[in-house]
């Protein structure tokens, strides 16, 4: 729904057709759904991200970044507990990212200032972070950020990013790569058909065939 929402409320004040149209869906999705809820069951209360961007989605030539934090176990790359989310990001990029990798680079940003807030939070109530894992679906943002790879006209990417970098320097996150069919990130950065929708949501919300564990 924040995907959509975004979509919306970036086009009202140039408002089309296209634009009623996506929001009797957006109405007509929510009548057809009113009792979502999140599952939360007992864990270690390990802070876990999964991060993702769209490249170029968005009017404008925008990119949208995404990510889903849960709290799990203390498994660095692979955690099994699928626990509800305790945060979601959905927005839209200000700036044009200049390449998909960019664009991914960017929402490692995002997601890792947000994530800086839920660790602080979770140390707060006695619950010590070991370095919170972050799943990207990027190869090339993660070897920015691990600083295995060279990089040329890379270095042109918006300054502000490389501050994941120093912040997986400190250990304050991990971040490692996964396939794109494993980031739960993806979910809340593009526009899906409604079978996806319906395929993915038990991962998302309570319904009587939500898995426990990956």
């Amino acid at each position: 729904m924040r995907v959509a929402l975004g979509a919306i409320s970036s086009a009202q004040t140039k408002g089309t057709t296209a634009t009623a149209e996506a929001v009797t869906y957006l109405l007509n999705y929510c009548a057809s759904h009113p009792d979502a809820t999140v599952s939360f069951v007992a864990s270690p209360m390990v802070l876990n991200v999964h991060s993702d961007a769209s490249y170029l989605t968005e009017a404008e030539a925008r990119s949208r970044a995404g990510g889903h934090y849960f709290l799990s176990d203390g498994a660095t790359t692979a955690p099994k507990l699928h626990n509800g989310a305790v945060h979601t990001v959905c927005g839209i990029l200000k700036h044009v990212m200049s390449s998909a990798a960019e664009a991914e680079l960017g929402a490692l940003f995002v997601n890792g200032k947000e994530a800086t807030v839920i660790r602080q939070t979770l140390k707060d109530m006695g619950w010590p972070q070991p370095p919170t894992p972050i799943q990207t679906d990027n190869s090339t943002a993660c070897g920015i950020v691990n600083r295995t790879v060279k990089q040329q006209k890379s270095r042109a990417m918006d300054m502000r990013f490389y501050w994941i970098c120093d912040r997986s320097d400190q250990k304050h996150f991990y971040v490692y790569w996964a396939p794109g069919s494993l980031n739960m990130g993806d979910y809340h950065t593009k526009h899906h058909a409604p079978a996806h929708h319906r395929h993915v949501r038990p991962f998302y919300v309570h319904t009587t065939n939500s898995p426990r564990f990956l």
